[in-house]
């Protein structure tokens, strides 16, 4: 008996020891440790989540819900995307506006739309904005039409349970401390040599999507940077930009330049449908449709191009500035009356750095900027003057 009384008593004191070692470890990390471009998503609670805590709207506050990827979802929880930093230039004016942000990485149009549909009505906005992202939003359009070509099925509009559920994932979401033991284990995998990583998977999907065999796929692989592929196994970079520089290089130019005979171009055709259908349905529910369109970092300085041409994708310097791309996105939201703020002049004469380094989204600067364009804009259509929506493009 005392023997047992001994060994629960030294249980007690290694399982003491091991927590107090945990909450130094956690509490060391957070102090110390970098924050990383993950961080910016992790903490963010799956749209489902965030839509259970919606109130009923109360009278007398304009509610707005904003809709968009992972530029919009970025830091939701410490308001550090464009959207929580439009409503806090709101404030600054004296614009008391409710924001409930449904902004999901990894979406696109379709999934803009059909979470309108889903809760639009039943929240009653005054005000819907649309994060529109031109480095991903339309080519989302090249692939489904890549697919259908192939006869591969379309990917399914999927909004709710999109993140895996569970322990594991909670605690992932909320240490720093079992988010940094789940890196060493990629990091290590990937030294290791494994195949079994989400670059991978991300590198067959886009090669089953263009139809090439395992020989150019391994080719082109071979060719490509050393230092990205290992950052990207071990899920220290976005593999899904890796996988497409490796395999669809010309995407970004094509995209941006809209030659004649490419698919960018077909594939923005089919993005304006969906964009119409998303209009018709946030008039619906809502006084004011906003769009806010955030241009791709090769849009905005040459300095970006050296990360691109890492990830293996061509660039060209024609894609600064103005573009065929903004010409057309700009014809398409004037001739339909449509509100949009374009904050690309902006984001050019930003004295900080508006994007991410080794990664393509904004930084909290860039978002800074991207709000406070934005909160310009649509504060011109509140006031009981409002301008003409065209003036969004003067």
């Amino acid at each position: 008996m005392r023997r047992l009384r001994n060994l629960a008593a030294n249980l007690a004191v290694f399982g003491g020891a091991c927590a107090v070692a945990l909450v130094f470890g956690e509490g060391g990390l957070r102090l110390l440790g970098r924050p990383t471009a993950e961080d910016g998503w992790r903490s963010v609670p799956p749209l489902e989540q965030r839509v259970a805590t919606i109130p009923p709207k109360a009278s007398g506050r304009l509610r707005m819900l904003a809709l968009g990827d992972s530029f919009t979802e970025y830091r939701d929880g410490t308001g550090e995307n464009w959207a929580r930093l439009l409503a806090t230039e709101a404030r600054h004016d004296g614009v008391d506006i409710e924001l409930w942000n449904l902004g999901q990485a990894g979406t696109s149009v379709p999934h803009y739309l059909k979470n309108l549909r889903s809760y639009g009505r039943a929240l009653s906005p005054d005000i819907v904005a649309v994060g529109l992202y031109l480095g991903n939003d339309p080519f989302e359009y090249e692939l489904e039409r890549e697919k259908k070509h192939r006869g591969l099925p379309p990917d399914p509009v999927q909004t709710i349970g999109r993140r895996p559920a569970g322990l594991l994932t909670s605690l992932r979401s909320r240490s720093r401390l079992v988010a940094a033991l789940n890196a060493l284990q990629k990091q290590l995998a990937a030294r290791a040599g494994s195949r079994n990583t989400t670059f991978d998977a991300n590198l067959r999907h886009a090669a089953e999507i263009y139809g090439l065999g395992p020989h150019v796929v391994d080719e082109r692989v071979a060719a490509g940077n050393a230092e990205m592929l290992r950052l990207a196994r071990a899920d220290a970079i976005n593999g899904w930009d890796l996988a497409f520089g490796l395999l669809r290089p010309g995407r970004y130019v094509e995209q941006i330049l809209l030659p004649e005979g490419s698919p960018t171009l077909q594939a923005f055709e089919d993005m304006e449908q969906d964009l119409d259908a998303l209009d018709a349905e946030c008039r619906a529910v809502a006084r004011h449709c906003l769009y806010v369109v955030i241009p791709c970092s090769l849009q905005v300085h040459p300095r970006y191009f050296a990360y691109y041409e890492s990830l293996g994708f061509q660039t060209d310097a024609r894609t600064v500035g103005e573009s065929p791309l903004l010409r057309r996105t700009r014809e398409y939201f004037e001739t339909r009356g449509r509100l949009a703020v374009d904050p690309l002049p902006e984001l050019r004469a930003a004295a900080t750095e508006p994007y991410l380094p080794m990664d393509t989204h904004l930084s909290v600067d860039g978002q800074q900027i991207v709000g406070r364009a934005a909160w310009e804009r649509l504060r011109s259509v509140l006031k009981p003057a409002a301008a003409s929506y065209r003036q969004s493009w003067e």
